[in-house]
């Protein structure tokens, strides 16, 4: 497996609108893939948006950032659909080098967005599983 540094990601999120939003190294989940070592596209960029500590992430930015892998949480509780699911059947997208290669991981709302503090480990392990596979 590539070292974690080799490696670049993206954490999206989307508002009600579907309009993407990437997390900086300044939000929860931004922090600990910076952590793990994974360079994050987004740490520099401009907030914006509604979440605190993310950026607006439109697909012409998304198309220039191409990420190794792109994790993705969906506010929303189930039946709504997963952002995850969502992201490959957007024409402009479908070119990424993560969703041709189907790296595009649903992280959980509760450990990545809810309530991260307690079980960061838990969230840690789900991502470096993910890098390994």
């Amino acid at each position: 497996a590539a070292a974690a540094s080799d490696i670049t990601a993206v954490v999206l999120i989307a508002d009600r609108d579907n309009s993407l939003y990437a997390a900086k190294n300044t939000s929860f989940i931004g922090d600990v893939i910076s952590e793990i070592g994974i360079t994050n596209v987004a740490a520099e960029q401009p907030d914006g948006g509604p979440f605190p500590g993310f950026s607006a992430a439109p697909f012409e930015t998304m198309l220039m950032w191409d990420p190794d892998f792109i994790f993705t949480i969906t506010p929303a509780p189930e039946p709504a659909p997963r952002l995850s699911t969502l992201l490959p059947q957007i024409p402009p997208l479908r070119g990424l080098g993560a969703v041709r290669s189907s790296r595009v991981i649903e992280l959980s709302n509760d450990l990545a967005l809810r309530s991260p503090g307690p079980r960061v480990d838990q969230l840690i392990e789900t991502i470096t599983d993910t890098l390994a596979q």
